[in-house]
């Protein structure tokens, strides 16, 4: 059976040479780090740059267009945008029960009355198809059947809930956090926060309740002001944010670049789509078939800075 070697306890201890000079420590990941932290350094001043350039731009002409040149200029974009709707009859606010779309066509031709609008809006009116109670939008005199709006709202967005109760709010059943939740001014944010401005304005239109008070109005389109100063990329939420502060009465929240950019985002062919961008990008990036709603909402829009707010927005009198 093989045994382990003995070992000696009085053989002497093994002696490591050690050099005099040892190699130098190599010194190639500090610096490593430095780059890096360097480049990435670089990097957010480069990205906070062009963001605070971007937000400059959409908020700021360099080249300030005169009044002259603004009024002339939103003039065209609104006679191009009449020209857009009349040539297109077959929009389907016109074919379906699209009550808000058929509201900003009657809302525009009471600001500056056009036949084509009036007609269409007629024709809205005097089709039996459609829900009479919505058509208590256009025409307050009509009657809303509450029963039958109540039966729809399960199947209705929340933040059109609160348009649906802005009809008759005696008796539209909403829940209790919903109904909180329309008057509350600090809740939401984006597009709801938008659309709660805008039932709000036709509750006061067509129910005026003392729940919907200046301050409220007041605060939401402070806060959507603030929140559309930031955006670069909005799309169709810029032309409802800018209509639905100018209807709530507040022009001085709207800044005069975010309508110069509205009316820079006009298509060729006169109408409006969903490209809307802080810059005015190539064309073969930006340009594409205008769209009904984008058309009507960003039109409508225009329609109220030239007609209801002409003071604001480069007139010194109503036309």
């Amino acid at each position: 059976m093989p045994t382990m070697p003995r070992k000696d306890a009085d053989a002497a201890p093994a002696v490591v040479a050690v050099s005099a000079n040892p190699p130098p420590v190599a010194k190639t990941a500090p610096r490593r780090r430095w780059l890096r932290r360097l480049i990435f350094g670089a990097g957010v001043t480069v990205v906070s740059g062009m963001v605070a350039f971007a937000l400059a731009y959409w908020n700021h002409n360099v080249a300030r267009l005169t009044d002259a040149e603004f009024a002339a200029a939103l003039d065209q974009a609104i006679e191009r945008g009449r020209a857009w709707v009349r040539q297109h009859r077959d929009l389907s606010a016109m074919q379906y029960n699209n009550p808000p779309m058929h509201f900003l066509l009657h809302d525009m031709d009471r600001m500056c009355p056009d036949p084509v609008f009036a007609a269409r809006v007629r024709e809205y009116l005097n089709r039996s198809t459609f829900e009479n109670s919505w058509k208590h939008l256009i025409d307050p005199q009509r009657p809303v059947l509450a029963a039958e709006l109540n039966a729809a709202l399960p199947d209705t967005p929340f933040d059109y809930r609160w348009l649906t109760y802005a009809l008759d709010p005696q008796h539209i059943k909403l829940a209790p956090d919903e109904l909180a939740g329309m008057f509350d001014g600090e809740r939401w944010h984006g597009l709801v926060l938008a659309h709660q401005l805008w039932a709000l304005c036709h509750m006061r239109r067509l129910a005026p309740d003392p729940r919907v008070s200046a301050g409220l109005l007041s605060r939401l389109c402070e806060r959507i002001a603030a929140e559309h100063a930031r955006d670069l990329v909005v799309t169709k939420l810029h032309s409802e944010r800018v209509g639905f502060i100018l209807m709530a009465g507040h022009p001085a929240r709207i800044n005069r670049r975010w309508v110069e950019r509205l009316i820079a985002n006009q298509r060729a062919d006169g109408g409006w789509n969903d490209r809307l961008y802080a810059c005015t990008l190539p064309t073969q990036f930006r340009d594409g078939p205008s769209d009904e709603h984008n058309t009507l909402v960003t039109l409508w829009a225009l329609h109220e800075a030239r007609y209801r707010y002409p003071a604001q927005f480069g007139w010194s009198t109503a036309p």
